[in-house]
């Protein structure tokens, strides 16, 4: 009995209607939401998190990020959130900055669908490409940015930073 209640929930979950939708203002508690989340599961502090929402309502009014948002109903599910970056070789650029999906909304193609429809309205936008990293230990984000998105690792690239102490 207990498996035909999960294959009814599973089945019901696959004919979900997601939706895909830029972010605004009044989203950015739900996006501080996620960006929590994300934290807990890249197992890092949560007092690294040094912004709040009321941070990124100012950010996102200022033109500084922009948020694509997967939405099942008035739910939000997953996110993506990007910036502009330049290339002295290509042009414009997008960044992304964080790609997270709810735990509860894995393995439907929702993150596929994300990704898609910020790699179209970047396409659409003119940028000349997506860039991002990824945590060494993700295996499933490798995965899916290789198999689902098509995306390739770049090798010969190290991440270098100067975080605000060292400005």
């Amino acid at each position: 009995m207990t498996e035909t209640k999960k294959e009814i929930s599973t089945e019901e979950e696959q004919k979900k209607v997601i939706t895909i939708k830029p972010a605004t203002v009044e989203d950015c508690d739900a996006i501080y939401k996620l960006i929590v989340e994300l934290a807990e599961y890249e197992k890092e502090p949560l007092n690294h998190i040094k912004i709040d929402a009321n941070n990124l309502k100012e950010d996102i009014k200022a033109g500084y990020f922009r948020c694509n948002l997967a939405m099942d109903g008035d739910v939000v599910c997953g996110m993506a959130f990007y910036h502009f970056s330049y290339s002295t070789w290509v042009g414009k650029c997008l960044y992304l900055e964080d790609f997270y999906v709810k735990p509860s909304h894995r393995r439907l193609g929702i993150g596929k669908k994300l990704f898609k429809a910020f790699a179209k309205k970047a396409d659409e936008e003119g940028f000349a490409r997506l860039q991002w990293i990824c945590l060494t230990w993700n295996e499933p984000a490798k995965t899916f940015y290789e198999k689902k998105v098509g995306a390739k690792k770049l090798p010969r690239w190290d991440l270098w930073r100067l975080d605000k102490q060292s400005l």
